[in-house]
């Protein structure tokens, strides 16, 4: 009997000790994971920063070139206008000038 109970108590003695290794264990690796996690966030926020700075630079970029197109734009329709106008003054003018010459 004093076996027994000596083999016993040894045996749950090294089932708390076991229980108390595999708890600290775990402890370490959610401790470590955590760790991971969080520098994971901080990588992701970090690029997401470098990608939000990236897309305002090309966001930028892109309505300076739009800006240049439309003054572009509406330097050829002015151009157009003048170049029409100075092409309907004179028809206009030799259009009157014919009705004047028509009798009537």
């Amino acid at each position: 009997d004093d076996l027994e109970q000596r083999m016993e108590a040894r045996f749950t003695a090294m089932e708390r000790q076991t229980a108390a290794q595999f708890a600290a264990q775990k402890q370490e690796m959610d401790t470590r994971m955590a760790a991971m996690e969080q520098r994971m966030e901080d990588r992701m926020a970090a690029m997401e920063q470098r990608m939000d700075a990236r897309m305002a630079a090309m966001e930028q970029r892109l309505n300076a070139r739009i800006d240049t197109l439309e003054q572009r734009i509406d330097s050829q329709e002015h151009r157009l206008t003048l170049r029409f106008l100075l092409i309907l003054l004179p028809s206009l003018g030799l259009l009157f000038a014919a009705l004047r010459l028509l009798p009537g």
